[in-house]
């Protein structure tokens, strides 16, 4: 109850006069509860005449713009509930070796002290209810009642959103995760092997930890990326990416072209290739700046699966992106780890694959189709599906130039893109982003595309910003192909008349119907 300050604590705090008329407790009270009884009158008079299938729901606010919300408010104190966040028990996840949420501790290499009351860059939220969930769990969607069409859907979990009380679920068939309440989840199989932390690193002594994606990805919790931390975090940290694919550092701010830079170096050959087109609001030279409005970034970037750098030899280590505008809704873009994409295939096609390479369209360098990753040594596969003009086949038979191989036609390669683009669809992760956000990926291990939306201004301004670092590997096919690492795709073709693809230039939309949707490439 409030109670008027004394002669002292005025004196020592200078309290402004309209806080000593405040009313009296008993005063306040029943006011509240005169405007609690009109509120419920007002949702009664709102609900009536509805079905009993009919329920009020909730305006589309916050993380609705990110992720559907599915599920129905059922009552007032559940709204009540959501918006002060679950009140649910702390447990450890045992399938996740950690507990759930990581709780925050101080942060060595930026020098910052985390408060006990928990007021720090990363609050200790109670975990979320059904301990068991995990990212990586497969799940049966039941009980929802605004959405009951979504009843016995299976899908996987991807991450529990504190602010919402709900896990973001990815649903077969691609499109955006469901938000989903955890009494609307019930457990069907066992967490993806990409979902399982790594093992004790040297990032937890400088007060870091980790938090697996599913499908792929990890966040990285205590990294601060305004500061260089020691090289042997660095180096962990390169190795973490190429198991995962990438590294998500949530709430960094907006950072200025040269701090972006600035943390691009410290990774890889720790030096930029920065031969992109540089937009007039760029804060530099070496920054390329996307987005939905021309006027403020270039537009139409990456519909399509792909990787950065394609058109040289060396491609690109790593790159960072940025998001300086988020847009209201919309906007995500979508990454695959290219090691599950190859273990996703048939053995039979495994072993067709082996004998492919592709030619980029912007140069002419040849690059393998299925590779093994430096770091990792995983199998993977590379595919650029928007510059790609041509795709070569060796057989194994004969010894001289050119003995054994062949081109493919273009029903031939458009049969390779629909499965390879399906592929990456089936098990992408999609992050919707929020301000903030800084995302760094291991080049080779993932491949990208930036969702259809993401093009369109209605949903809100959308700005990224990118820099790439230059790889420090040769991705060129193995000598048993006997294929040249660069060809002339400009000029003509080694492969005489016969029927074949031999194109140039940018040729990523002349393989699908990208603008009517027709194909998801």
């Amino acid at each position: 109850a409030w109670r008027p300050p004394t002669a002292r604590q005025r004196h020592a705090v200078d309290i402004p006069n309209e806080w000593l008329a405040m009313p009296d407790s008993k005063s306040a009270a029943k006011s509240a509860g005169k405007k609690a009884e009109k509120r419920a009158e007002r949702r009664g008079h709102q609900c009536a005449g509805k079905t009993a299938g009919q329920v009020q729901t909730r305006p589309p606010v916050g993380l609705l713009a990110e992720a559907e919300v599915v599920g129905a408010w059922e009552d007032a104190d559940l709204l009540a509930q959501d918006d002060q966040g679950p009140s649910l028990p702390a447990k450890t996840v045992q399938c996740c070796e950690q507990t759930w949420p990581p709780q925050p501790r101080p942060c060595r290499m930026a020098d910052r002290k985390v408060a006990e009351d928990n007021t720090g860059p990363y609050p200790t939220r109670k975990a979320p209810l059904h301990a068991d969930l995990c990212p990586g769990l497969e799940v049966r969607l039941s009980g929802l009642v605004a959405a009951p069409d979504l009843n016995g859907a299976v899908g996987r979990l991807q991450e529990f959103h504190m602010d919402r009380g709900r896990w973001a679920v990815a649903l077969p068939g691609g499109g955006p995760p469901k938000l989903v309440r955890p009494q609307n989840l019930e457990t069907v199989g066992m967490a993806m092997p990409t979902s399982v932390p790594c093992e004790a690193s040297p990032l937890e002594e400088f007060n870091m930890r980790l938090r697996p994606l599913a499908p792929c990805g990890v966040e990285v919790l205590g990294f601060d990326t305004r500061k260089r931390p020691p090289p042997v975090v660095l180096r962990e940290l390169e190795r973490v990416i190429a198991k995962f694919g990438f590294a998500l550092f949530r709430g960094q701010g907006t950072l200025t072209g040269v701090e972006q830079c600035v943390l691009s170096e410290m990774f890889g050959t720790g030096q930029l290739h920065s031969t992109h087109g540089v937009h007039r609001r760029a804060p530099n030279q070496h920054v390329f700046r996307v987005s939905n409005d021309p006027d403020e970034g270039f537009n139409e970037v990456g519909p399509e699966w792909h990787h950065d750098g394609a058109f040289v030899q060396n491609v690109f280590g790593h790159v960072v992106y940025h998001a300086v505008r988020v847009p209201r809704c919309g906007g995500e873009t979508a990454l695959a780890h290219t090691g599950d994409a190859y273990d996703a295939l048939p053995v039979q096609m495994q072993q067709e694959w082996e004998r492919l390479a592709s030619v980029n369209s912007n140069g002419g360098i040849v690059h393998p189709l299925v590779f093994a990753h430096p770091r990792s040594g995983r199998r993977s596969v590379f595919l650029h599906l928007g510059m790609t003009g041509a795709m070569l086949r060796c057989d194994g038979r004969g010894a001289k130039a050119w003995e054994g191989i062949d081109a493919l036609d273009e029903a031939e390669i458009m049969s390779i893109f629909d499965v390879h683009s399906r592929n990456l669809d089936s098990i992408a992760y999609r992050h919707r982003w929020r301000d903030g956000d800084v995302i760094l990926i291991d080049n080779l291990a993932v491949a990208h595309k930036a969702a259809a939306g993401a093009h369109q201004l209605q949903n809100g301004l959308r700005i990224l910003h990118r820099t790439t670092v230059a790889g420090d590997w040769p991705l060129v096919p193995p000598a048993e192909l006997r294929i040249p690492p660069v060809l002339d795709t400009a000029g003509p073709s080694p492969f005489g008349a016969r029927r074949h693809v031999w194109a140039s230039g940018y040729v990523g939309l002349r393989w699908g119907s990208w603008r009517e949707g027709s194909v998801s490439y």
